[in-house]
């Protein structure tokens, strides 16, 4: 692992976790798939990792990821995930522990970025209290990893205290419905307005809304690439390539559109490995951004879903 005391731009914090896919053993986690795809990217990162001490991808963490500090657990994080029917079916088999602010490297405070990724309620509100209490950096968090809608109590909660430390706050189409118990789009933006945080919701193969109440309000249309064979790290591959894109200066359309190109290149292939090179991200996004024309998708735009459709603003 890399250890120095210059600060990175982009922090990651989030477990590594280990994805068995049938007989398989997988590599997974945001702070892998962040870290992978942020590593490819030359971009100035480092991934706060938590995992048990036997660390079994270590070599490949050396290798692939290489900015990174480790945070011991005494057990990892293990997922069983089935694919059924287009639905990932995710089955909690061990986790990890619980992050707390002592464990978490001045390095990491000193950031521009810091990203929050929980994956099996491992961020208690407290933690994310004093992590914005004892850091200038922009929080943005992804603070959910539950895709079919169903929400509890402690789970809305959750929420309600969130937007209170984190600037920008990522979550899927579904979570937003079954976040406010609600059935359209426009009913989850209409719940957004109380809020002043910056929203980017991810809708799947319609592209990604990017909402802030009274300042912003969009829909960037995703890429599409053939074929797709798993989605699995997706939404963290965007939220890592956003990122970058907003470190790098890029305005929040440009940012956005580059991590969809991020997440759309990735659903190729199985695992950490499917992130692509840095030059063909780049030399995607650089042909979108040169054409003259607002990208708009018509089927979103007939239905209302926005103020203001185009991807940029010639």
């Amino acid at each position: 692992m890399i250890q120095n005391n210059i600060s990175p731009q982009i922090s990651v914090i989030s477990h590594l976790s280990l994805d068995i896919f049938g007989d398989s053993l997988f590599l997974g986690g945001p702070a892998s798939y962040c870290g992978r795809i942020l590593n490819e990217l030359k971009a100035n990162f480092k991934v706060f990792v938590m995992t048990d001490k036997n660390f079994i991808f270590k070599e490949y963490y050396n290798k692939k990821i290489i900015h990174y500090h480790m945070i011991e657990s005494k057990k990892p994080t293990i997922f069983s995930i089935i694919n059924s029917k287009g639905k990932r079916k995710i089955r909690i088999i061990s986790r990890a522990d619980n992050f707390k602010i002592g464990l978490i490297p001045k390095e990491a405070l000193n950031s521009k970025f810091i990203l929050l990724s929980p994956i099996v309620n491992d961020m208690p509100i407290s933690f994310i209290k004093k992590l914005h209490k004892t850091s200038k950096a922009v929080i943005c968090i992804d603070p959910f990893n539950n895709d079919d809608s169903k929400f509890t109590y402690s789970e809305r909660k959750f929420f309600s205290e969130v937007v209170k430390y984190a600037k920008i706050i990522k979550m899927s189409k579904n979570e937003l419905l079954g976040l406010f118990k609600v059935k359209t789009i426009n009913q989850g933006i209409s719940k957004l307005k109380k809020y002043d945080n910056l929203f980017i919701i991810t809708l799947g193969s319609q592209g990604t809304l990017i909402f802030e109440n009274k300042k912003m309000n969009k829909i960037i249309p995703s890429i599409k690439f053939n074929p797709i064979i798993d989605s699995t790290g997706c939404g963290d591959i965007f939220f890592a390539g956003f990122l970058y894109g907003l470190n790098k200066s890029y305005s929040i359309e440009d940012s956005t559109l580059f991590g969809n190109i991020c997440a759309s290149l990735s659903i190729r292939k199985r695992g950490v490995d499917s992130v692509p090179s840095n030059e063909k991200i780049e030399k995607i996004f650089f042909n979108f951004k040169n054409q003259k024309v607002l990208l708009v998708s018509p089927r979103l735009k007939n239905r209302g879903l926005s103020e203001d459709f185009g991807m940029f603003k010639k």
